[in-house]
């Protein structure tokens, strides 16, 4: 089903995911999008042969704007600045993270539709949030088309992972929830 037989639904959310042979897809993008379909999100591991190097210059150019004591242990980590938002539009690490082309190449295989990045947030450490939903901030026309990529720069189990999810999603409710 390369052609979108729905074009205003993603193509892993099309009410014939089910029948879609998803013969232009590797094994591993079958994969992820039967992850998606079925639980909301999917795990896999980043493309990019240099994303160690990549972390380590991040935090290395970041840590110093979140005005918190790291070389203390004792320190509050939660207080301070909490986060970064638009870094790609300064560091070019972030910038090649957030432009992944096969990244954007498997978005857009998924979705149906061209990929790309809008908006990077970095964090130094886990944000340790409640449970909450970021459509009121991040959304498309039509709906549903936004993807959020969220990745780790630390060491996370996957299975209990730092990121909560709900198995029970409600169709068509994404903007409704608080």
């Amino acid at each position: 089903m390369n052609e979108a037989i729905f074009p205003g639904v993603p193509r892993i959310e099309s009410p014939i995911f089910v029948s879609d042979k998803m013969e232009d897809l590797s094994e591993a993008e079958r994969t992820t999008a039967r992850d998606l379909n079925e639980n909301g999100y999917a795990i896999i591991d980043f493309p990019d042969s240099e994303l160690d190097a990549r972390i380590a210059r991040i935090k290395a150019n970041l840590t110093p704007r979140f005005d918190i004591p790291f070389d203390d242990p004792t320190a509050d980590k939660t207080r301070g600045e909490r986060r970064i938002q638009d870094a790609w539009s300064f560091d070019e690490d972030v910038r090649a993270i957030a432009s992944n082309q096969a990244i954007l190449d498997l978005l857009g295989k998924l979705y149906g539709r061209t990929a790309f990045p809008f908006q990077t947030l970095n964090f130094p450490v886990e944000t340790q949030q409640r449970a909450h939903s970021d459509s009121v901030h991040f959304s498309s026309l039509p709906e549903r088309f936004m993807c959020g990529v969220w990745l780790a720069m630390e060491d996370v189990p996957q299975r209990p992972g730092r990121l909560s999810t709900f198995a029970d999603r409600i169709a068509g409710l994404s903007s409704a929830m608080p």
